[in-house]
């Protein structure tokens, strides 16, 4: 039912890029702005970054974290492991050289890391790795205003080896200012006459 209703309310359109099948995105037109925004889209996009040899991912930090003056939530498999999400990790150097570049672009750009540290998000089903948190989700500056909460530990499971992450969003409360007169506007010289003589 909600679903019906928000797209008659919203046009949504898939998004892809050339260059890798890694990258998958919705973009969501409000024409009437969106999240106490003007602006008449936002974006959803979900990444699988594989390995790929020697050290690189098949969507890169640029990609996968771009710099938008629109609402962005960006999610998925990133195969990385990092402090910032699951800080009991013990770091090896080459987790940390395969981790920074990602982390690092998003604190340039003021994006937020919205999991729970120390929450995992991968549950392998062999007995030869441990569980990690290696899904991560991101939001812009723009969209961290509209997230109510997140939650990858209370969901069921999905017979996966990875667990969902459930996010809600909510349009912040904007405070408009009080409407003030536009007196710059005014055809002062016939109104100060009639005034006068009212």
């Amino acid at each position: 039912m909600y679903l019906k209703v928000f797209l008659q309310e919203f046009a949504v359109l898939p998004f892809f890029l050339p260059e890798t099948d890694d990258f998958m995105a919705l973009d969501v037109y409000t024409p009437k702005g969106c999240f106490g925004l003007t602006s008449p889209r936002f974006r959803i996009s979900h990444i699988y970054a594989r390995p790929l040899p020697p050290a690189a991912r098949s969507v890169s930090p640029e990609t996968s974290l771009p710099a938008f003056e629109f609402p962005y939530l960006f999610a998925g498999d990133f195969n990385i492991h990092n402090a910032p999400s699951d800080p009991c990790w013990l770091l090896f150097s080459k987790e940390e050289k395969e981790s920074a570049p990602y982390f690092n672009r998003a604190t340039d750009l003021g994006d937020t890391l919205l999991n729970t540290p120390g929450v995992y998000t991968l549950f392998p089903v062999t007995g030869t790795h441990r569980p990690s948190a290696i899904d991560l989700v991101f939001a812009d500056p723009h969209m961290f205003l509209a997230i109510h909460s997140g939650d990858s530990s209370s969901l069921p499971s999905t017979r996966s080896e990875h667990t969902l992450i459930l996010i809600s969003l909510r349009p912040p409360s904007h405070h408009s200012d009080k409407p003030t007169p536009h007196w710059q506007d005014v055809d002062w010289p016939p109104l100060t006459d009639k005034l006068k003589s009212w």
